[in-house]
């Protein structure tokens, strides 16, 4: 009897640790919303990762680097650039950087209750005075980004076409053609750990596209690692890698919120922990990680040197997960400064770098 008491705990803790989420119509129409934002760090010096088995899996990223950084937002599709170039699109995700020229993105999307749709896309890049780049892509039809909902073994196929156009200040005008099929598949699921110590449950698709873009023949294989919040990452690799395990890597990246919502990550937790904050140095937004057991008053305050209360982050009532917040500091001017957590008889202090 108690070896099977032993058993069916050990099996109901394994169950929970690698917990199967859904990905639905309110989890997508909530990251879609005006005003969130993703820090979306891109890593070029990791080249070989492990990225779990099929089924019930996890995957540790916490050693992924920020070789390259930018910010991704949603903004109004009605009040952006070339909304007539897509009006049929509902989100609009902007984004930019300046690494070594300026260059801005629009992505263009729709959603219905069943389907994510892309539009398409605009990239902006300006060299100097006079001197700019303008490509502007259509899919017809509308490309099938994810089903709605999204869960273990849900899978999709999609067949389209697309039609980039740029504009380049010194040599004129150019139209690229691609015709494209894929086929994806979500095959995995479990705890996913990126930088900074964040665990989050998460999914994994493994997507198989092959093109033709203006007669030359392309393959590639993506595995994306998505959420129920913003927190994600994606790998592309080499066709011929296995789909399990440790393997080589062309590209990766992961994002985290960037936003002055509270996201429950994981409804898992068992103890009271305050995490130290990520990333450490900042400027101006970092993320701090904390954990409650059960239901409890948690109070998230920040302070500076001096001992002097400059924010509360957090002073309420938590049901049991882990859960990551924003702290903008971007009225601040930089120093240390202090996050401290209570819950419970919990308390704990983390020191926190604000560097502009």
């Amino acid at each position: 009897m108690k070896a099977f008491k032993f058993l069916f705990l050990f099996l109901v803790s394994s169950s929970l640790i690698h917990a199967q989420i859904t990905i639905t119509y309110s989890d997508v129409l909530a990251k879609s919303t005006v005003g969130n934002e993703q820090d979306y760090y891109v890593d070029t010096t990791t080249h070989c990762i492990n990225i779990g088995n099929l089924g019930s899996t996890s995957w540790n990223f916490s050693t992924f680097t920020q070789d390259f950084h930018y910010d991704k937002s949603n903004i109004d599709c009605a009040t952006s650039p070339y909304y007539s170039d897509y009006s049929g699109s509902a989100v609009c995700i902007y984004s930019t950087t300046s690494n070594p020229f300026s260059v801005e993105n629009w992505t263009y999307q729709s959603l219905t209750t069943n389907m994510v749709n892309l539009h398409g896309m605009v990239s902006y890049t300006y060299f100097g005075p006079g001197v700019f780049s303008e490509s502007k892509t259509h899919y017809t039809p509308l490309d099938h980004s994810m089903p709605i909902p999204c869960t273990y073994n849900t899978n999709w196929s999609h067949s389209g076409s697309s039609q980039t156009i740029t504009e380049n200040s010194v040599i004129g005008l150019d139209t690229s053609n691609t015709t494209y099929s894929f086929t994806s598949v979500c095959d995995a699921y479990g705890q996913m750990t990126l930088p900074g110590g964040i665990t989050v449950d998460a999914l994994r698709i493994k997507k198989d596209e092959t093109s033709w873009r203006d007669g030359i023949y392309s393959r590639t294989i993506s595995y994306f690692f998505l959420t129920k919040t913003n927190h994600m990452a994606v790998v592309t690799v080499d066709t011929t890698q296995p789909t399990t395990g440790t393997i080589n890597v062309l590209n990766l990246a992961y994002a985290v919120p960037l936003s002055t919502n509270i996201w429950e990550i994981s409804t898992q937790a068992n103890e009271y922990k305050l995490f130290q904050n990520y990333p450490n140095p900042f400027n101006p937004s970092t993320n701090i990680l904390f954990s409650v057991p059960k239901e409890s008053l948690v109070e998230i305050r920040v302070f500076n040197l001096l001992g002097k209360e400059v924010t509360v982050l957090l002073n309420d009532t938590k049901s049991p997960g882990v859960y990551t917040i924003e702290f903008n500091a971007k009225n601040l001017p930089s120093g240390l400064y202090f996050a401290q957590m209570k819950a419970g008889n919990y308390t704990d202090t983390k020191k926190i770098i604000l560097m502009k």
